[in-house]
């Protein structure tokens, strides 16, 4: 059983107050976000510029500069553990960017916090929306992204019949 401190309390799970685990949501994301840094500074560089992209109701997004480094990343941090919320995604991306066929940003690294939650880095493509694809062209490559063969072992082994058997 995990009890949350808050102030002079502990409290069992399912008593927490809202307060406390505002608090505890708010220490574990900028727990995260530290983490991710750490990550980026060991794995790509010094962070140089991170500027914040907004974020949803379970992940926050931000634009890393690294220096030294033409790329920039975008990383995704949440307060849940990567299995439950990056490896999915890492794995799906990874398997699609090697297809070559759609430009898919790649996957430079993920993993969990020491304080809790998770991040994803990832190339940082500038999506701005001026310039429409050709909807044929999309199609096609959208079809030899499908028809590549699977990036995971696991997968190559599957049979095309054994899925529907």
């Amino acid at each position: 059983m995990i009890h949350l401190l808050c102030g002079a309390a502990a409290y069992a799970p399912g008593h927490w107050p809202a307060s406390c685990l505002a608090n505890r949501a708010s220490a574990v994301t900028m727990g995260i976000d530290q983490d991710a840094t750490a990550w980026i500074g060991s794995n790509l560089g010094a962070v140089e510029k991170s500027s914040s992209l907004g974020g949803s109701g379970w992940s926050s997004f931000r634009r890393v500069s690294v220096e030294d480094d033409a790329r920039e990343y975008f990383v995704k941090t949440s307060n849940r553990p990567s299995d439950a919320m990056f490896l999915g995604e890492a794995l799906g991306l990874r398997a699609m960017y090697s297809a070559e066929a759609v430009r898919i940003p790649e996957v430079v690294g993920w993993g969990d916090g020491t304080q809790g939650g998770s991040f994803i880095v990832m190339e940082y493509l500038p999506l701005s929306g001026k310039r429409r694809a050709d909807p044929r062209e999309f199609g096609r490559a959208m079809a030899r992204m499908h028809l590549a063969p699977p990036a995971a072992a696991e997968a190559r082994q599957v049979r095309r019949g054994d899925i529907f058997e």
